[in-house]
């Protein structure tokens, strides 16, 4: 049974899950010679709850690193440790989420997802796809893998950004943002009159911010106009990054409507 908890941080509140005792379209590439052996490093966007499909137009993502499971529910962050076993077991515990509200259909939809969540018992993999079962074998939660990006933070260090498109769509120039990313991994710049700043952990192609981006109004802009913010409404959930082709690409956990494409500035 899970229990919810109101915690305040800043304007974000947090509900702490009851552990998950163990007992027993996106962005994609082709996986068909992969073997996947672990739950470590692999990334997944969730198709169906108890055999029934998402919601159109909705998306429910899983990441697995340093011991962590965390990912995007559909209207909310979320994340706690998992712990896996080589015979299919699988634990989560201390698993939180953000309470931030949507419609009705996808707070429903989230709240089955957090319900199964806390049934987890074991996993299994198939077809590269992951299946998260409860303690009697029955499938609760079925997976499609995304792919996993290598890369070399040393390379972010120092540089400077500005974005060109959102979700595939072209910014206007009055919209592109300025990224600066020095060398602690604090990612910051000014989006219309607001300045940001985030400090994210980095390791090969993974970066997560903390989720709690800092803003305020900008000592210097002068500009008033209505911007629409989505570099840094996108920034907030990213979860991976690539360098192509002289592109930064961040890749989100919200899927490809969030995906951020930047070019070198000066």
């Amino acid at each position: 049974m899970f229990k919810k908890y109101l915690i305040t941080i800043l304007l974000v509140g947090v509900v702490i899950l009851s552990s998950c005792k163990s007992t027993a379209s996106s962005t994609e590439e082709d996986t068909t010679t992969e073997v996947i052996t672990t739950l470590a490093g692999t990334h997944w966007k969730l198709q169906s709850i108890n055999g029934v499909n998402l919601l159109p137009n909705s998306y429910i993502s899983l990441y697995f690193r340093d011991q962590q499971a965390l990912g995007y529910s559909g209207c909310n962050r979320y994340g706690g440790q998992y712990t896996e076993e080589p015979d299919g077991k699988l634990q989560l515990s201390n698993v939180a989420y953000t309470l931030i509200g949507c419609a009705k259909e996808i707070n429903d939809q989230e709240d089955s997802y957090y319900q199964a969540l806390g049934k987890t018992a074991g996993y299994s993999f198939k077809d590269h796809k992951l299946t998260i079962n409860d303690a009697s074998g029955q499938a609760l939660l079925v997976f499609i893998k995304l792919p996993e990006y290598a890369g070399d933070p040393a390379q972010l260090i120092n540089t400077k950004w500005k974005s060109v498109s959102v979700g595939g769509q072209s910014l206007e120039k009055k919209f592109q943002t300025i990224l600066n990313i020095d060398e602690k991994m604090t990612i910051s710049g000014t989006d219309g009159p607001f300045y940001f700043e985030d400090t994210f952990q980095a390791k090969d192609g993974n970066l997560t911010g903390t989720g709690q981006m800092a803003k305020r109004v900008s000592d210097t802009t002068t500009s008033d106009e209505p911007q629409s913010f989505k570099v840094t409404g996108a920034l907030s959930y990213v979860a991976n990054y690539r360098l192509i082709n002289g592109q930064l690409q961040l890749f989100s956990m919200r899927g490809d409507a969030d995906t951020i494409i930047l070019v070198p500035s000066k």
